[in-house]
Order: structure tokens, then sequence, then C-alpha cells
């Protein structure tokens, strides 16, 4: 029993000295990245960056890109089901951490769970590799040696993210009852809070901002204006005021929802 004890707090040391160090960590095995480019879509959960993935890979061959997939995902928490087949979930943390001293990933991240997410780089199998990440994970991909890294920020009508992130933050069998009727999941906290995180992250400087509306059309819209911009088809994304303003309005209002609801979850766990 002792000796598990030491070894985990071993394996807590070594962990606490790469979270110390993690602003500086650059992958060491980058050498099969280095002609490929990485799009990070950035965002608070449920904001729809898995569906504009999907949608980028359907308008792929209209824009004459032969070679794109999404990023896949190796960590340490359980595999769920429905877990995507690219997702290589429940390994060991003391395996995690060791891939990290080596520097093994490309980019990695300890989520409030204490779970280690990484991308390694077979993880990387195309010429174009979409992936959702925290905006945290921004800054090492750029450091990884990629050709070309174009990160956009993902905001969408409070009111239609609200209706998705209902599903992340209620208990599954309370989701049909009355809102006040309905219990929050135990980590519903730690999502509202990464979402005002994210969100405060989307009021700087990311080239591409992007306000998707729901719908096929507003879907299919914001593919091709990311395509445009990775395929070299613009050399820099710009909008007009008006859809910029459109940008940070839904921004500001997703930010000032999140904001209540982060006090609605604390009130409920009081009661």
């Amino acid at each position: 029993m002792g000796n598990t004890g030491g070894n985990m707090n071993s394996l807590q040391s070594r962990l606490d000295r790469l979270v110390a160090a993690r602003d500086k960590y650059e992958c060491k095995d980058n050498a099969s990245i280095a002609s490929k480019r990485v799009i990070p879509l950035l965002g608070p959960s449920a904001v729809g960056k898995s569906t504009i993935i999907t949608a980028v890979k359907q308008r792929a061959p209209i824009w004459e890109i032969a070679s794109i997939d999404e990023a896949g995902t190796t960590g340490t928490r359980a595999p769920r089901q429905g877990d995507p087949a690219n997702y290589r979930m429940g390994i060991p943390h003391d395996e995690a951490v060791e891939l990290i001293e080596k520097g093994k990933p490309v980019n990695w991240s300890l989520m409030p769970t204490g779970d280690i997410y990484m991308t390694l780089p077979e993880d990387f199998p195309a010429e174009y590799n979409f992936m959702a990440c925290l905006p945290d994970s921004v800054p090492m991909l750029k450091r990884a040696g990629f050709a070309a890294v174009h990160a956009a920020y993902i905001v969408t009508p409070v009111d239609a993210w609200e209706d998705q992130l209902a599903s992340r933050l209620y208990a599954t069998d309370t989701l049909n009852l009355p809102k006040s009727q309905r219990t929050y999941r135990p980590d519903s906290l730690g999502r509202v809070e990464e979402a005002i995180s994210s969100l405060e992250y989307g009021l700087g400087a990311v080239a591409l901002k992007i306000s998707n509306i729901p719908g096929d059309s507003g879907l299919t819209e914001t593919a091709d204006m990311i395509l445009k911009v990775v395929t070299k088809k613009a050399s820099i994304y710009s909008k007009d005021d008006n859809q910029m303003a459109e940008f940070e309005k839904n921004r500001r209002e997703m930010y000032s929802r999140a904001i209540d609801l982060s006090w609605e979850i604390r009130q409920a766990a009081q009661k």
C-alpha cells in the first residue's frame, strides 16, 4: 500500500513539473507533421465545432482538397460509447506522463477532472487536419512545427447555443422536465467555467472569427469561410463591420449567459 502511495506521489510530482513548464513545451517528434496543416476550432462546449468539421469534410472536394480529416485524440479518461474510431482513450496516467516527458505529444492538456488529453503525430493523418481544442493548446500547436496553423473561433446565437448545451448540463432523465425541475450533471459547472474562459479568449486576436448561423445554409457558409483561408484562396480572413458586430454580439451574449449559468449551478448545489 505504501509503495502505491509513493508511486502516486511521484507521478503527481512529475505531472506538476510538466504543468509548470507547459508554456515552453515543444514536440520533439515532429518530422511527420512538418508538411501538414492543422486547423484548431475554438469555442465553448456545444457551439457546433464537430458539426462544422463534418461540413468542412463534405465541402472539401469543392475546394479541391483530397487529403482532409479530423485529428485523433489520445487520453486517460475511460472510453465512452460513441467515441470516434480515431480516439484512443483509457491509457494509464503514467504512460501519458511519460509520453509528455519524452516530448512525444504535439499538444496536451490537463483537464479539471485530472484526465490528460493529447494529440500525437500519428493523430494527424491528412494534409489538412481539423480539431476541436482548448484555446490554451494553440500556442503549443504553433510551436510544434506544422506547415501552417489556422485557428478559428466559433460563436453562435445564444438561444441556439443554450439549446445544444442542455444535454451536456442536465441529467438525461430530467431533460424533458420544466427547466426549474431539472438537475445538473456533476461536471456541469466545469463545462460552464470552461466556456467562460474560452469566451474571454474569443475577445482577443484570433485571425478567424466566425458567427455560425444554425441551419444548413449557415453551416455551409461557415465551412466555406474556413476552407477559403486554409486553401489560401484568401490570404487573410476578414469580415465587414456588420459581420464582426454580429460575432461580438453573439460572443458577449454567450458570455453573459455562461456567467448566469455558473451562478445558477452554484445555487442549485447549495439546496
